[in-house]
């Protein structure tokens, strides 16, 4: 038998990725992977096992974030409720730049809600395998962020909205 578990942050309904597993899975590394994703304590998430038709429903929107709402009615059943949103789009006005540190792309990450005015983390990864992390605040859903390089070589871009998902773009240094 399968199980398909992922943790569950009590205060929204976020969702980790699913792990299937063809047996229990270890219940303290799922929601370990829900704070090193997401920050905060143990005692704010828990274990959950999700249904095939909900990992499908979570699979499909990944990268984008997932959500579970879980009522109880008056006789003590819960009900649960997955909303899933899509993955945000992400995009690059050039697809190369020369490694002259002056020429520049310009990244752009939108997360598809108008409303959304909050952070947006932007993980630089250069063609040497350093990493920088830049947030910019997102105004009217999109964030931005210009890119230069003095290296050839593919420069990866991971931008990330907690409540949206992930975006991810490769730019070459030339």
């Amino acid at each position: 038998m399968t199980i398909i578990a992922c943790a569950r942050r009590k205060t929204d309904g976020l969702l980790t990725w699913p792990q299937v597993s063809p047996q229990a899975p270890n219940q303290s590394a799922i929601v370990q992977k829900g704070i090193n994703s997401f920050g905060s304590v143990a005692d704010d998430w828990e274990y959950i096992e999700l249904t095939n038709e909900e990992y499908q429903t979570v699979k499909s929107a990944m990268p984008g974030r997932s959500f579970m709402a879980i009522t109880v009615d008056e006789v003590g059943s819960p009900t649960r409720e997955l909303t899933a949103k899509p993955a945000p789009s992400i995009s690059s006005d050039k697809a190369q730049i020369e490694d002259d540190g002056v020429d520049e792309a310009v990244v752009t990450f939108d997360v598809g809600a108008a409303s959304f005015e909050g952070d947006v983390t932007f993980i630089i990864t250069a063609p040497d395998g350093d990493q920088q992390t830049i947030v910019k605040t997102a105004a009217v859903g999109v964030a931005s962020l210009s890119i230069t390089t003095l290296l050839t070589g593919n420069i990866l871009v991971d931008a990330r909205a907690e409540d949206f998902g992930d975006g991810v773009i490769v730019v070459e240094g030339i």
